[in-house]
């Protein structure tokens, strides 16, 4: 039986359900401080306390690993996903998507921004150098496909 998310987060073992992070890897990133808690994240103050993640804390870590995978590093990766799930903009708040269109991530060798864009949006528009398009919606859609599995 898959343990039930508590309603102020999600426990690490949860993590790795919705992320497909592995629990070490998360570990690792932690002690290096790739990953960054959220200002929601529950962080254990005590044995016998469970350090309970934020979803914006989860976008992160999905994110951070699919930047990876794709040959970044990881602090720079961490730091790319924090675009998205730290900063707003208008039509979108901090760690959600647009309401229409795509949500990419933008990722640069200067830095990551974070774009919505249309099916009409031509590719020279979203980026005019080297860059690394992540497709938001795709991986928040993930996430919560799994988040619903959780009891």
């Amino acid at each position: 039986m898959t343990a039930r998310a508590d309603k102020n987060g999600f426990t690490a073992s949860q993590v790795c359900a919705l992320t497909g992070v592995s629990q070490g890897k998360c570990v690792q990133w932690d002690d290096r401080k790739v990953t960054v808690p959220s200002r929601k994240d529950r962080l254990a103050t005590s044995s016998g306390h469970r350090h309970l993640r934020s979803i914006e804390t989860v976008h992160q870590i999905a994110i951070t690993d699919v930047l990876t995978r794709l040959g970044l590093s990881a602090k720079f990766a961490a730091r790319a996903a924090r675009k998205f799930t730290d900063e707003g903009q208008t039509g979108r708040a901090p760690g959600a998507l647009f309401d229409r269109g795509t949500t990419i991530l933008l990722v640069t060798p200067e830095g990551a921004t974070v774009r919505n864009v249309f099916a009409d949006t031509s590719f020279a528009d979203v980026c005019n150098s080297a860059s690394v398009i992540l497709a938001c919606n795709h991986i928040v859609q993930q996430v919560d496909a799994v988040r619903k599995t959780l009891k």
